[in-house]
């Protein structure tokens, strides 16, 4: 079952986002421990407006346990996001000073985070989480839904094509070098 995220889901939301936070090899994550950092995401994850809070998350369900989640939220909205994320981390971490790269388009809905747990991987999770991100951008009248997909990804590059995105440009994130993908409806 897909759902919107819960409050309660605020543990397994902040496992799964760790795994994305600390792949990309940021600095100041690299000081945390890990419940540090899994503290620091579900703080960031009850707290209103930043872009790991709850009503950007949708999860997938399945026998009762949340087996993966994507993070979603509108382009146009990044910057606003990322600065109340800095400002949270800045009030727990005082001197630690984050910066956000840009990672989306100004008319693009944004798909941040697509992450499965390993026991529920390849049984369809990240499809159906994609299934219905999309559906409900076209509900909300979006033409455009992009991600990101890091360069050497080619799996996860090869189920986004198939979900029909395709590379329309590139961002570093992160000094990492990723693909950017959109799905057009016009």
């Amino acid at each position: 079952m897909i759902r919107s995220a819960q409050m309660s889901d605020s543990r397994e939301a902040a496992q799964l986002l760790a795994v994305i936070v600390r792949d990309m090899g940021l600095p100041f994550v690299e000081k945390l421990t890990e419940e540090e950092l899994l503290a620091l995401i579900e703080e960031a994850y009850l707290a209103e407006d930043n872009r790991f809070s709850l009503a950007n998350v949708r999860l997938l369900e399945l026998d009762g346990r949340v087996a993966g989640i994507a993070l979603v939220y509108p382009g146009s909205e990044a910057a606003r996001l990322d600065r109340h994320l800095s400002e949270l981390i800045a009030a727990r971490y005082p001197g630690e000073e984050v910066v956000f790269d840009r990672e989306a388009e100004e008319d693009e809905l944004y798909i941040d985070s697509l992450c499965v747990f390993p026991q529920f991987r390849g049984q369809g999770v990240g499809t159906r989480l994609l299934e219905a991100v999309i559906a409900e951008a076209g509900a909300a009248g979006w033409s455009k839904l992009s991600l990101n997909v890091e360069q050497f990804n080619v799996n996860a590059r090869r189920l986004y094509e198939r979900m029909g995105f395709s590379v329309t440009g590139q961002f570093v994130i992160a000094n990492h070098d990723y693909f950017h993908m959109t799905l057009s409806s016009s």
